[in-house]
């Protein structure tokens, strides 16, 4: 007896001080063995036999540990740090409690019942008829949205008092609200309720959380975008309460969790999750603390404008809540009031595509404006600037072009910045008086000077950085050298519309000397065709009046 408790003891422990980290070596007796002693008395009973019979497979058992699935601690690799901060700019009244979606420079929400759209100053603009119709199987319900690709996909059911069935995916258009198609939960999946769906285009995936049952906040369900098949489900591990909206959003998803009492005023929360391809687990870490909405209620869906850099979040406030039905008002109201809250992402970029590049090109000639000696800047010609990071301005219209080519200028191990954008006349007059008076300083008679000054500094009023269309890139010489810098624009810049102003072939032509840092925008088309018949500016608009 004493021995087969012994020799499992043994093998139990091992493992028992292994999985701690501890050696086996470190508490053993001087004879190498485990000193554990049974408590049972050293008698023998009438259930020997058996324990004898079974005492070989006793000592031949052998406890191995399930193989980690999961490589690298989050807790080490800074991934529980916030992905952002956040600062409240803004709430807008809506007709709707459940959802909030940004798509097409549109806002869509959700209602219990109701989908709407409202433009991009949030003025409501349109409304589904009958969101309910078409569907094969009865749904009174409809739960958190998300639009991609010109569809509407929303978690719809049957609800009543905290209980659901037929739930499924629906997807409408966004434009007329027609019902496309419907995919069915798979009900072994274990989820019992819909309340959040995200789309996830970057892996073809569908998520979906629930907000009743044993499982609400311990997974999120996956199902295929392209032919709603299930997929599977994630563990999340730290998992938070109620969970209620989901979003997709750079390589991350987001959760809105109604996890506070608002009775005493305890706020809700934003959390966050990446999860790794083919992983079954995901730790969820806290994003933000919803304390500044207008009054403590029930928080709802969540979804990002990428084109402003903002969070929306749908947040509900003056009813009571039980088991996801309005039961009654607080004082003071008589109606449940649903509002969506605007959060700035600090530090958010806008990555542009290239379809977006020539959207500024109107048809009105200002990208193909040709000034030089001969042409100075129109009197009335007049600009509206963005500011850069580093305090130099551009025109707003060529910002994404400008932007998209330094992103991937340094997405290619290319470091480079404006060291000139928009100058005021003043400002070019100030230049070329300096230039001057550094040749003049050399020697040279004023005359002198300032023709030679003219060769590198474009007479005041005939500078393309009066029109703020033109930079001058250098290189971050800790990284890059300006010969790398100006090879790779010389290659790449026709691709986002920029064009070498003044090249080294063409001084006869343009007057300036060569200046492989001056980069014209002028547009995808016109630089392309220019490049191809190696053309400079003078010599494109030319070609183009004849």
């Amino acid at each position: 007896m004493k021995k087969s408790i012994k020799v499992f003891a043994s093998v139990l422990a091992a493992f028992s001080l292994a999985s701690c980290g501890i050696n086996q070596g470190d508490i053993n007796g001087a004879d190498g063995t485990t000193e554990i002693i049974s408590e049972e008395p050293d008698i023998a009973t009438s259930d020997d036999a058996s324990m004898d019979a079974s005492q070989n497979d006793a000592e031949e058992y052998v406890v191995q540990p399930a193989p980690v699935t999961v490589e690298g601690r989050p807790e080490e690799e800074g991934s529980l740090a916030p992905e952002n901060r956040y600062s409240l700019a803004g709430v807008h009244e809506v007709d709707g409690r459940q959802g909030v979606a940004y798509g097409d420079e549109c806002y869509y929400i959700s209602g219990s019942a109701t989908l709407t759209r409202y433009d991009s100053e949030w003025n409501k603009v349109s409304e589904a008829e009958d969101p309910f119709a078409g569907f094969e199987n009865e749904v009174n319900h409809i739960g958190d949205i998300d639009v991609y690709d010109g569809k509407i996909y929303a978690g719809v059911e049957y609800f009543m008092d905290g209980e659901s069935k037929n739930i499924q995916i629906a997807v409408y258009d966004a434009e007329s609200y027609q019902l496309v198609d419907t995919y069915s939960f798979d009900e072994s999946s274990g989820q019992t309720e819909v309340s959040g769906i995200a789309v996830d285009p970057d892996s073809g995936s569908i998520w979906m959380t629930s907000w009743t049952g044993d499982e609400s906040g311990r997974y999120l369900y996956r199902y295929d975008l392209e032919n709603g098949s299930y997929k599977g489900k994630v563990h999340l591990q730290c998992p938070p309460q109620w969970l209620q909206g989901i979003a997709y959003y750079n390589g991350c998803l987001y959760m809105t969790a109604d996890d506070g009492t608002a009775d005493l005023g305890e706020p809700d929360h934003v959390y966050k999750t990446r999860i790794a391809e083919d992983s079954t687990t995901a730790t969820v870490v806290l994003e933000r603390t919803l304390d500044d909405v207008t009054l403590q209620g029930e928080v709802e869906g969540i979804s990002f404008d990428k084109t402003s850099g903002q969070m929306l979040i749908s947040y509900n406030r003056g009813s009571q809540i039980v088991l996801g039905m309005v039961k009654g008002f607080y004082e003071g109201y008589t109606e449940e009031i649903h509002e969506v809250f605007l959060y700035n992402i600090e530090g958010f970029k806008r990555e542009y595509s290239f379809e977006e590049i020539d959207e500024c090109v109107d048809g009105s000639g200002w990208n193909l404006i040709l000034v030089n000696k001969d042409n100075p800047v129109p009197d009335d010609y007049s600009v509206s600037l963005t500011d850069l990071s580093n305090g130099k301005q551009v025109d707003t219209r060529i910002y994404p072009a400008l932007q998209k080519m330094f992103d991937d200028a340094r997405d290619s191990g290319i470091d480079l910045f404006v060291r000139e954008g928009y100058r005021t006349r003043e400002d070019q007059q100030s230049i070329m008086d300096n230039r001057i008076q550094e040749y003049e300083a050399q020697g040279y008679t004023a005359e002198e000077a300032e023709d030679m000054a003219k060769q590198y500094v474009a007479i005041p009023g005939t500078s393309e950085h009066e029109l703020g269309i033109s930079v001058d890139i250098n290189a971050n010489s800790n990284i890059s050298s300006d010969d790398v810098v100006y090879s790779w624009l010389n290659e790449n810049a026709y691709k986002y519309g920029f064009i070498k102003r003044y090249p080294e072939d063409k001084i006869d032509i343009t007057g300036i000397n060569n200046e492989p840092w001056h980069y014209r925008f002028v547009g995808q088309e016109a630089a392309k065709e220019m490049k191809d018949l190696g053309y400079c500016l003078e010599e494109y608009i030319d070609y183009k009046s004849q």
